[in-house]
């Protein structure tokens, strides 16, 4: 049984309201019969202190729906098309041998699934202090949080196997150094950890208006032998899976160009 084919994608979108009304608009829509496991909303906040008091209500307004069965979220700073704020869901329809656990570290829900086959870890809207630090301390701390929480569920790095890196302004620059070049530091740094016997996980940068640093993960860690996470190739791009060491090199040595 291919797990994937339980886990189903939505994106629901709201009529034009106050920010408030939108999120009770969306939350509305959600699927009754199936069990949440991440929640993305897409908007776009005026000001990075807008962001946090936007990102602040929904987390809020998601803990108290669902309890101590939060799902993951996270509340991204980029434009949607034709709607003012949208809603991707990402949700799973357990069979008898599943078994599905709510956590949060340091006030970040994450959400375990395990059955005979593995164990999968979905995180999301793991995030630094944007209101203070820059792009590449924020880096520092989310993957500082994302190693805490992998090593206290037993994932090793290398079972990352997809990767969501949100960075604020993504062509802009801190002094002489880019964006993104400050994230691949960070994240050089983080990846050099382990050894990557099956290639790096698929990753995508992507660039948002404001927020700063955001990461979302699923990682997976296989219990039988002829259970296997298969990559799917873009034909368009370098594949994350084909990259190593050598093109993640640390700043100091080499910048990075993934």
């Amino acid at each position: 049984m291919n797990y994937c084919d339980k886990i189903h994608y939505r994106i629901l979108t709201a009529k034009e309201a106050d920010f408030e009304t939108m999120v009770d608009e969306l939350l509305a829509q959600l699927p009754k019969n199936e069990k949440i496991i991440r929640l993305s909303f897409f908007g776009t906040p005026e000001t990075n202190e807008q962001y946090i008091t936007r990102r602040i209500f929904v987390r809020d307004k998601l803990r108290k729906k669902y309890g101590e069965n939060e799902p993951a979220s996270s509340y991204v700073s980029q434009p949607p098309m034709n709607a003012s704020l949208i809603m991707e869901v990402m949700s799973y329809t357990p069979d008898a041998g599943d078994l599905l656990t709510y956590k949060r570290w340091k006030g970040f829900p994450y959400v375990l699934l395990q059955n005979k086959s593995a164990r999968f870890l979905f995180t999301s809207g793991f995030h630094g202090n944007v209101a203070t630090f820059g792009i590449g301390p924020q880096a520092e701390e989310v993957f500082k949080l994302l190693t805490d929480v992998m090593r206290k569920e037993g994932f090793p790095i290398n079972s990352i196997i997809r990767q969501w890196n949100y960075i604020e302004q993504i062509t802009s620059f801190d002094g002489a150094d880019q964006h993104y070049q400050l994230f691949n530091n960070a994240r050089s740094d983080f990846y050099r950890r382990t050894v990557w016997n099956n290639g790096y996980p698929a990753a995508t940068g992507i660039g948002t208006n404001l927020g700063g640093v955001i990461i979302d993960l699923d990682a997976a860690v296989f219990l039988l032998p002829d259970c296997y996470a298969t990559p799917i190739d873009n034909k368009l791009q370098v594949v994350a899976h084909a990259y190593s060491e050598q093109v993640l090199e640390a700043a100091q040595e080499k910048k990075n160009y993934a």
